[in-house]
C-alpha cells in the first residue's frame, strides 16, 4: 500500500522500514502484558471482539480477491 518492502521472508537489509515497526509493536505488546495490574481479561475480550467485528469485511475481501482472474490468473487446464 505504501510501496514499502515488507515481509518476514525478506532480510532485514531489504525491509529496513518493516523490521523496526514489527519489533516496536512486539515491545509495546510485551510491555502491556507485563504491566502490573493490567486488565488482561478485558484486553483479551477487546481483541476478540475487534477480530469478530472485522471478520465479515475480511471474508468479503478474500472472496472478491479469490474471484479476481487478474490476481490469480486463469483457472486450471482441464483435460478432455
Amino acid at each position: 500500500m505504501l510501496s514499502l518492502k515488507h515481509s518476514l521472508h525478506r532480510k532485514p537489509a531489504d525491509a529496513k522500514s518493516f523490521y523496526p515497526v514489527h519489533c516496536g509493536l512486539i515491545v509495546v505488546a510485551a510491555g502491556l502484558v507485563l504491566t502490573p495490574n493490567a486488565p488482561l481479561g478485558l484486553l483479551t475480550n477487546a481483541v476478540q471482539t475487534l477480530a469478530g467485528v472485522l471478520l465479515p469485511s475480511a471474508t468479503v475481501f478474500l472472496v472478491l480477491l479469490c474471484n479476481d482472474k487478474a490476481v490469480l490468473g486463469p483457472g486450471p487446464i482441464r483435460a478432455p
